[in-house]
């Protein structure tokens, strides 16, 4: 966050019109910000040979939604990750 305000004034400093505050949903973003602008995601195959990889993605995603959409899998899934990262350190 910090970094984030030294970019805002550098950016106001030098009289930019467009600031990108990127991705995620920050409070601050609210108080600063004119306008949204959607997000969307793809997966595409080019080849054959990324048509596996491409389905595998995709369905990597809609389990990630599903899990962050049920706070009982979304809890189990931090605390999960909590404590894989506990044994890794």
């Amino acid at each position: 966050r910090h970094l984030m305000y030294h970019l805002m004034q550098w950016a106001i400093e030098h009289e930019l019109d467009i600031f990108d505050f990127t991705i995620g949903d920050v409070d601050f973003k609210s108080q600063w910000c004119e306008q949204t602008a959607p997000l969307y995601d793809s997966v595409a195959a080019l080849g054959v040979r990324g048509m596996g990889l491409s389905a595998a993605l995709r369905l990597g995603k809609a389990v990630k939604r599903q899990i962050k959409e049920n706070p009982l899998l979304y809890s189990t899934a931090k605390a999960v990750r909590r404590r894989a990262a506990s044994i890794l350190d």
